[in-house]
């Protein structure tokens, strides 16, 4: 089980779904289009037209009727869909409806925005091919350099720069040129995809996803939808929910004084109704165990971190063994132990082996050893859930679980939220179905593999070609199937039924 159908994951889809379902209703939908995407139905996505008059295939999730502008026949469907491919405005801000209860109530219309990154490998290329029966085909071994694209999807295409914007237009907004792949040379930029060419020291890190976001994507998308209000839609990934330097992270903190700790910001004591400056007069940051006793939430005894919990057995074992290791290395008269022991002072028992030489280290072998995997030392080693100075576990569990640290959001979450007015919500966990843009890369890597050419040159060429060819149409059909998957979440069928996949799969 991976985890998809998980108390917890489904705990949180729930939560998801629901948010969705507000959401829906201020969504806007293209002007070719005006019923199938689901907020005219109140929240419920309407079926695309089947093939033909076949009534068996018509859907029965919804109790709403489709509107009479729908298209009744997979030909004006595909009509209409092509019409998104060839106009050069279809991604005009006027090119949308604007919902009635955004107009009613003076609401922005919003628009959900995905992002994700994907590999792209030179020797990625098709792995089938004919042949004679006495040849046999070689294959590059190895999957070659690779090419990492980040990009982000709207319903109805990519997040693209129309082109009755200037490039003027575009350097005023504060939009920075792309550089042109394998060349030192800039580019302006009429997307919003970023590509790395990974390796070595040159990878993706949160740092590299929060510029791409803050610095390229949020600036685009206020130059092309003024009007509108972006939702991103994010993976659940810890690249996406980085904290910063200064947010409030139990984690990173030391249990008392000593050692390397960043300067947090205030943090709230609820239970007191005042703030908690997390620094000390003289400017040196608070540890936990400091921060605990002004909060009455120390006790004795309590333990910094459960993960050095053992049961009593594997303490005695332990204990035994490091004695028997000092007695052996301290008393040894072994020229190459004497000296491990002087360049490696301070080692603690359990690497003690690594400091021995062989004769010794058979010697050591006769003391034993406790279990990997102690049954009670796990059980000990789990952090509860209990937040209370009686039940709490340990020290950084018990502060982790506080009002402030619970929400304390990430860095991105927090900048796109406070200084752009956006909305940010998570996909749940194990259920990238849910994310149109999935389907995006796997049309993106079925031509890049047709295409390869073994080569970096040709990564770097065929990538942002073939990226950029998909067509809007297709990225449509991408979202309105995972509108149907959220439907049969919502109606709760069961994962891949025979109801779940016809609700989903069927078109």
């Amino acid at each position: 089980m991976d985890g998809h159908e998980q108390e917890e994951a489904i705990k949180y889809r729930t939560t998801f779904l629901k948010q969705i379902d507000e959401l829906l209703p201020y969504h806007v939908i293209p002007h070719a289009f005006p019923s199938i995407l689901p907020n005219e139905n109140n929240g419920k996505s309407l079926n695309e037209p089947t093939r033909g008059p076949d009534k068996e295939a018509e859907s029965s999730r919804s109790e709403h009727t489709p509107s009479p502008e729908i298209p009744t026949t997979f030909e004006s469907l595909e009509s209409q869909f092509n019409k998104m491919d060839t106009d050069p405005l279809a991604m005009h801000e006027k090119a949308f409806k604007i919902p009635n209860c955004c107009t009613s109530n003076g609401h922005k219309p919003i628009m959900f925005l995905t992002h994700d990154e994907s590999t792209f490998n030179a020797n990625d290329g098709v792995r089938y091919a004919w042949s004679h029966p006495d040849h046999s085909v070689l294959y590059a071994k190895g999957r070659g350099k690779g090419l990492m694209s980040s990009d982000v999807l709207t319903p109805f295409g990519r997040l693209i720069i129309p082109p009755h914007i200037t490039d003027e237009e575009i350097l005023a907004a504060g939009i920075p040129q792309r550089q042109i792949l394998g060349s030192d040379e800039m580019e302006i930029r009429c997307d919003a995809a970023e590509y790395l060419e990974y390796g070595k020291d040159n990878y993706c890190n949160g740092e590299k996803m929060f510029d791409h976001i803050i610095k390229i994507v949020v600036p685009i998308f206020a130059l092309v939808y003024p009007n509108f209000q972006p939702v991103f839609l994010f993976e659940n990934t810890t690249n996406h929910s980085c904290f910063a330097e200064n947010a409030l992270n139990a984690r990173i903190m030391n249990w008392g004084p000593g050692g390397d700790q960043p300067i947090m910001q205030e943090a709230m004591i609820y239970e007191k109704a005042r703030p908690q400056p997390m620094t000390t007069n003289d400017g040196v940051p608070k540890r936990i165990e400091q921060v605990l006793r002004e909060r009455d939430l120390l006790r004795e005894g309590l333990r910094a971190d459960c993960s050095s919990n053992s049961c009593d057995s594997c303490r005695i074992i332990s204990n035994t063994r490091a004695k028997a290791c000092t007695a052996l290395v301290k008393n040894s008269a072994c020229i190459l132990c004497t000296m491990n022991l002087y360049t490696k002072a301070g080692t603690l028992w359990k690497h003690a082996q690594r400091i021995l030489c062989i004769p010794c280290t058979a010697k050591m072998s006769q003391t034993p050893l406790p279990p990997r995997n102690c049954k009670d030392c796990l059980k000990l080693r789990r952090c509860r859930d209990a937040n209370t100075k009686k039940d709490g576990c340990c020290g950084r569990r018990i502060l982790s679980l506080q009002k402030d640290f619970l929400r304390q959001k990430g860095k991105l979450q927090e900048t796109l939220e406070q200084d752009h007015g956006s909305i940010v919500l998570f996909y749940p966990k194990f259920h990238c179905e849910l994310n149109w843009i999935e389907n995006y890369w796997g049309w993106s890597k079925r031509r890049v593999r047709i295409a390869c050419g073994y080569t970096l040159d040709g990564l770097r060429t065929n990538v942002p070609a073939i990226v950029a060819s998909c067509p809007n149409s297709i990225i449509y059909k991408f979202f309105l199937r995972t509108h149907r998957m959220i439907d049969a979440y919502r109606d709760e069928l069961p994962l891949n039924s025979a109801e779940f996949k016809q609700q989903v799969y069927k078109y």
